[in-house]
């Protein structure tokens, strides 16, 4: 990767270019200009501290006054606590480390100087793009790298092959791929993501251990989705989809296929049935393309629901600048449309979602030589 190039600009006074000189000699001369990185290496899906990882350092500084400077450095091997602590490194240069375990993907921090207090981490998985986290770089570092395949993907140890892509649904896989998907559309799948868990059979420990998982990454992710507080560092949609790229990847060390599938189509059910309360939730009911087969009794429990939630819907606007406003009305009709419908009902209206997403996915017929 290419480095940032520092060069400062020329100063038009000899004054000031020659106070600055002073000022770079006293700040190389005086305690404190130096800086002591602490990596921890662990396995991305497991969190288990990688022991035997080797690690590269190259330094860089282009400066008017100082002139080029470049030094490079082969670190020990990782201990058994996965730490790599380098320390007396100057505080004036740009510091690239370069981490490697054979099985795993190479993974890299950069240290562009003290002034941002921060790291820029690269940890891709096998076949992703590339994206960068940027974390604090006081106290220890956490390098997550992934495995060159994951776990029981059947690509284990075999050279070249991509691993497969995540197991989990990213816009119900009816999104473009063509593009990068964009932090406010992450934003919208994680919030179906978290309610789906929370509508499965999993056992309550389970539950509990992946709803915490997509909250962290929900607020890991709020301020790439508000560019205006977003300051200086990665591209923001590099960085959610690393956040996100993580997140599968927890979740599925936590999974086995067939929960996979389940949570799946739990948020099929989500995300297909507030999408339709948010485009008009009374007319749906009074079509029933699901064949619900409302009661009268049930119809007049669900009326005010239907109708307030429209209302509520068109007050806040398609274009709301905050998407969550628009996301916490369906969720809430839908919360009490579920409690008015029977388990048979609910099944209907559950199974309806599922059909509607496979036609939508469904590839076109391709026409016959006679265009047909």
């Amino acid at each position: 990767m290419n480095l940032k190039e520092y060069s400062p600009k020329a100063r038009r006074s000899n004054g000031v270019v020659v106070a600055k000189a002073v000022a770079v000699v006293i700040l190389l001369t005086i305690p404190g200009c130096t800086h002591t990185f602490r990596f921890r290496l662990v396995d991305a899906h497991t969190g288990v501290p990688l022991e035997g990882a080797s690690t590269t350092r190259e330094s860089k500084s282009d400066d008017l006054i100082l002139g080029s400077k470049r030094s490079s450095d082969r670190l020990p091997p990782s201990d058994q606590n996965g730490m790599i602590v380098q320390s007396g490194l100057p505080a004036n240069m740009v510091h690239t480390f370069v981490f490697h375990k054979a099985g795993y993907s190479d993974a890299q921090a950069i240290w562009e100087g003290p002034g941002g207090g921060q790291v820029l981490i690269e940890s891709p998985s096998p076949g992703s793009a590339r994206a960068f986290a940027s974390v604090s770089d006081v106290g220890v570092v956490t390098i997550p790298m992934f495995p060159t395949a994951r776990p029981n993907d059947g690509n284990v140890g075999i050279p070249g092959e991509r691993a497969r892509a995540s197991r989990l649904l990213h816009g119900l896989n009816v999104r473009d791929t063509s593009t990068p998907e964009t932090p406010q559309e992450i934003a919208g799948d994680l919030f179906y993501l978290r309610q789906a868990v929370v509508e499965t059979s999993f056992g309550s420990g389970l539950k509990a251990r992946l709803d915490a998982l997509v909250e962290s990454a929900q607020q890991n992710l709020r301020p790439a989705t508000q560019p205006s507080k977003v300051g200086p560092g990665p591209n923001v949609a590099e960085a959610a989809a690393l956040i996100r790229e993580r997140l599968d990847a927890q979740i599925e060390s936590e999974l086995n296929a067939q929960q996979d599938e389940e949570l799946n189509r739990r948020t099929v059910n989500v995300a297909m049935q507030e999408l339709m309360l948010a485009d008009g939730a009374r007319g749906f009911f009074e079509e029933d393309p699901a064949n619900i087969g409302l009661s009268n009794q049930q119809k007049q429990q669900l009326l005010p629901v239907l109708t307030e939630n429209d209302r509520q819907m068109a007050a806040a606007g398609i274009d709301s600048a905050d998407s969550t406003v628009r996301f916490k009305i369906v969720r809430s009709t839908r919360d009490r449309i579920r409690r008015v419908l029977t388990a048979e009902q609910r099944g209907k209206w559950d199974a309806w979602s599922s059909r509607v997403l496979n036609a939508a996915t469904e590839p076109a017929p391709v026409p016959n030589a006679r265009g047909q």
